[in-house]
């Protein structure tokens, strides 16, 4: 797979047709830069992987992505955006802004339904999209540090969760306004940083 837009490989998801997506970064000089990849593979060869295949190059680093269904993916991006990609006939088309954060965005999920996306950024927030719409839903600011990972729940499309440098994993039901519900990791060390967060 040297063909691999980027050298940092961040993430890679599969769709529900098998097309894997995998979301890359690349250090050049003093600025990043990412791509993404796209390709389907026959699960059928066990002695040579062929596959169909295509990059896309982003001038920003991609941090996150996953499938929204098989054609559309969403991507977090170092520049404070969340971007949705369609694919259409084998290229990836310009990217639309879902999300915009105040600093770079660390993670990004797509709930079980296929219409809304969750967020997590270095700003400390935590955003809900409508990622048909490329609109803002709901932004709240509950972490007291960067935000690693955010996951939407797999079955409901209001549940997720949020896990932060500040120690904390968070549970959100996005229909209410409400504080979250608070689990506070390892109390006893502090500047203990939670890394991840799964549904």
């Amino acid at each position: 797979m040297s063909s691999i837009t980027g050298r940092h490989l961040e993430n890679i998801d599969i769709n529900s047709e098998g097309g894997v997506l995998v979301v890359s970064s690349n250090l050049t000089g003093h600025t990043w830069d990412g791509g993404l990849t796209y390709f389907t593979a026959d699960a059928n060869l066990k002695e040579e992987l062929a596959c169909s295949r295509l990059s896309k190059e982003m001038f920003v680093s991609l941090a996150d992505g996953a499938w929204i269904d098989a054609t559309h993916a969403v991507v977090a991006t170092d520049n404070g955006s969340v971007d949705v990609l369609t694919l259409e006939d084998g290229q990836f088309v310009d990217p639309v802004e879902a999300i915009q954060h105040h600093s770079f965005v660390t993670s990004v999920s797509v709930f079980a339904d296929g219409t809304s996306c969750v967020s997590g950024s270095d700003d400390y927030y935590v955003c809900t999209a409508d990622v048909r719409e490329g609109k803002l839903l709901r932004k709240y600011l509950a972490h007291g540090d960067t935000v690693n990972q955010v996951t939407a729940h797999n079955a409901s499309p209001h549940m997720l969760a949020s896990c932060s440098m500040d120690g904390t994993v968070l549970v959100w039901d996005s229909r209410t306004l409400n504080r979250p519900e608070k689990f506070p990791y390892l109390k006893t060390l502090p500047h203990q940083s939670v890394t991840m967060v799964t549904s």
